[in-house]
């Protein structure tokens, strides 16, 4: 055990040694400070026309594919209208729209209708995707007037 446990240590520490020996070799002086340092960390840039939203720290993780729509109240919400939409949209977008299902589920109007807002104000939206979040807030507007009181 305590064998693995220095294996471990080492290996931590070997690994650990490289990275900051190969950071410092990469600035040359460590104490002069490189105009790359001093400019703030910009946002991902915008996604190209047709590519699908991925998370920005895991780019394996995608937007999963449309579901059916949600009937509630006797109103069909086509929900899968918007998500076929925002597939190309901003990721924090495609986060506030997935909310919406669940919001639906509970029967939260209120909550589903401020996820799709969030949405809509994404400035990353054309406007055939802002037109398709519309749609579905009309929808969901329509099942809340259904909603028994």
């Amino acid at each position: 055990m305590k064998l693995l446990y220095l294996a471990l240590c080492l290996s931590l520490c070997l690994c650990g040694c490289k990275k900051k020996a190969a950071e410092s070799a990469s600035t040359g002086d460590a104490s002069a400070p490189t105009a790359d340092a001093a400019k703030p960390e910009a946002s991902a840039p915008a996604p190209a026309p047709g590519a699908v939203a991925s998370a920005p720290n895991n780019p394996g993780l995608k937007v999963p594919p449309p579901g059916p729509p949600v009937k509630v109240n006797g109103v069909t919400i086509n929900v899968q209208e918007a998500e076929k939409a925002l597939a190309t949209a901003s990721w924090n977008a495609n986060v506030a729209l997935g909310n919406l299902r669940t919001d639906l589920r509970y029967e939260d109007y209120r909550a589903a209708l401020g996820h799709l807002q969030t949405a809509a104000a994404d400035p990353s939206l054309n406007e055939s995707q802002k037109a398709a979040l519309q749609k579905v807030m009309g929808e969901v507007s329509q099942a809340a007037a259904n909603a028994p009181r």
